[in-house]
């Protein structure tokens, strides 16, 4: 099946109805899975410092999920876990995929060559709103919610003298600042209210790749701890197809491994899934094709034997 993937089929599958609107409280209207979209009902998430303590959900009912995905970007939770999240939905489970790093650039920004270049590249207007639309039609493949957090990534996050933190790629990769205890303090704030939720599997990053964002996540995971539920790792692509970067993220963490097995159809879910991130597929591959070879070979490899795999780490 994977030599009938097409540049064309996999540009179709991305053309979807990417919804959601910008509405004129201060919040991101956003659509969930099909099936909640049948109920009528909606995530009204905050997008903007005045509303950032006013996480709430229109619509009757309690919020739930089975699982939970801790992404730092509107990309690495598909990138990563599309596989598995695809197979638990098509399970019958309610998935929930939290984007940390979602939040608007600040009013006041610091000028970046950085992040000119990434812009260019990503080619789009209005860059993080066309990021969380694209998000919402991977998601909406994967039949997974979707809660956006308004954190802004790190290219655009400031010092206290409004330079860049991080200003280059070295920067990104590099030590997470000391100045962003804060923002720890206030993702571990957030990740706190999804506490009704008891008995979800939390899935976190591991930290493979030393990204300072997934730093940010990991940490914040690890100091809200998903009391009452349970909390594993899981490793990023497209860092982890380094094994050096994946046993640096493990450095004196006891956990386990355990591979999660795909089936075919969750495999092309999760690619159909990937090619909604028109603005980032350059960043990793050369071309649709180029990125369903990739992400079919990595599989292929970490299942070790037949068949297909995602590895996560308990």
């Amino acid at each position: 099946m994977e030599g009938h993937w097409t540049a064309e089929t996999l540009r179709t599958q991305s053309k979807r109805n990417l919804g959601g609107e910008k509405s004129n409280t201060g919040f991101w209207l956003l659509p969930v899975s099909d099936r909640a979209r049948e109920q009528l009902t909606f995530w009204l998430l905050p997008v903007s410092d005045r509303a950032r303590e006013q996480w709430t959900r229109t619509g009757d009912g309690q919020l739930a999920a089975d699982y939970i995905y801790l992404s730092p970007h509107l990309d690495d939770a598909v990138l990563s876990c599309g596989g598995q999240i695809a197979q638990q939905t098509r399970q019958g489970r309610r998935v929930l995929v939290v984007t940390i790093c979602a939040g608007d650039p600040p009013a006041h920004q610091a000028d970046s060559a950085f992040v000119r270049e990434l812009h260019a590249r990503w080619a789009v207007e209005s860059p993080v709103a066309a990021r969380r639309a694209e998000d919402l039609a991977a998601l909406r493949l994967l039949s997974a919610d979707a809660l956006h957090l308004d954190v802004p990534d790190c290219i655009y996050r400031p010092d206290a003298t409004g330079r860049p933190l991080y200003p280059d790629r070295e920067a990104i990769f590099g030590a997470f600042s000391e100045e962003e205890g804060a923002w720890v303090t206030a993702v571990t704030r957030h990740l706190r209210r999804l506490e009704p939720l008891w008995g979800a599997t939390v899935y976190a990053p591991l930290g493979v790749g030393h990204h300072v964002d997934h730093q940010l996540v990991h940490m914040a995971a690890q100091e809200w701890g998903a009391p009452g539920g349970r909390l594993v790792y899981y490793e990023e692509y497209p860092y982890a197809q380094d094994p050096v970067a994946v046993e640096a993220a493990l450095h004196e963490k006891k956990l386990v491994a355990e591979l999660v097995r795909l089936t075919r159809p969750d495999m092309e879910r999760k690619i159909a899934a990937v090619a909604c991130y028109r603005s980032q597929l350059s960043t990793f591959f050369s071309s649709d094709l180029d990125m369903a070879h990739r992400l079919w070979l990595f599989a292929r490899l970490r299942a070790s034997e037949a068949g297909m795999a995602e590895r996560i780490w308990r």
